[in-house]
């Protein structure tokens, strides 16, 4: 441990003199779970002309509390290159997401959040569904 931080954990006195909190705060999130719905991409460009992508979907991940299994619903964001991965992956796609707790306001007094990804791992990928007229196609392919 380097010698900031073991004055830190020891409760250092002049923490208490500059006004500073020991404590380091941070915003941290890391789910495992599943897809629930196929995630929606969209494209657009920022307000300087760059292009970027966002995804949101929501992820199953379930949990035992006082021995019943519960399942938690996750919503999530990732953007650019990550969303544009996560757009590949169908319902069921089972993944890793590292990121932080973004909280929005609505109508002025409720709030609601998400995890905003900035890590993406696919642990088992289920590809999204093929629309009714590629599915037609491909089997035609085939015969």
């Amino acid at each position: 441990m380097d010698e900031g931080r073991k004055r830190d954990a020891e409760g250092d006195e002049g923490t208490a003199k500059t006004g500073k909190s020991p404590i380091q705060e941070e915003n941290e999130a890391r789910v495992v779970g599943r897809i629930v719905n196929p995630p929606k991409v969209r494209e657009g460009t920022t307000t300087k002309g760059a292009p970027y992508k966002m995804a949101r979907f929501t992820m199953a991940v379930n949990r035992t509390y006082k021995g019943n299994r519960e399942t938690d619903f996750i919503p999530v964001v990732l953007w650019d290159a990550l969303a544009e991965a996560v757009g590949k992956a169908g319902k069921g796609t089972a993944l890793r997401v590292e990121g932080r707790i973004k909280t929005h306001e609505v109508e002025g007094k409720q709030y609601r959040w998400e995890l905003k990804g900035e890590v993406l791992e696919v642990l088992d990928l289920r590809p999204a569904a093929q629309s009714g007229a590629e599915a037609r196609q491909e089997e035609l392919l085939a015969s």
